[in-house]
């Protein structure tokens, strides 16, 4: 799939983990992921950060756990980032503060300590 720009499968009950290998290879072109809506219950996969073109990224209402890896930082075309209503915990990343395009970041609805 690396010439697909747009990928959408919201609203599907797909459980399990986000598959790792989503964002694998360094000539993906997928600009806007979006996974909301499902019955996702892993940690996010670091290797996301490996979709370089990525615009928009919502995993929000899920049962993702863990934190928000901090390779985000180099989703550096990234101008929304919408993760709420899930089961996130711990920090939310500074690294977060060098992805210059963001415009939306949603992450309410988890369980932030700060």
């Amino acid at each position: 799939m690396t010439n697909l720009e747009t990928l959408d499968l919201s609203s599907n009950r797909i459980s399990g983990g986000i598959p790792s290998g989503l964002c694998q290879g360094t000539t993906t072109r997928l600009k806007e992921l979006y996974l909301q809506n499902n019955w996702f219950t892993s940690p996010i996969p670091p290797t996301l950060s490996n979709c370089s073109q990525l615009v928009s990224l919502d995993l929000s209402f899920n049962y993702l756990t863990g934190k928000i890896p901090s390779t985000f930082r180099y989703l550096s075309k990234l101008q929304d980032l919408i993760i709420w209503f899930n089961e996130l915990e711990g920090e939310i990343p500074q690294e977060l503060m060098y992805i210059q395009p963001l415009q939306n970041l949603i992450l309410d609805f988890n369980y932030y300590s700060r």
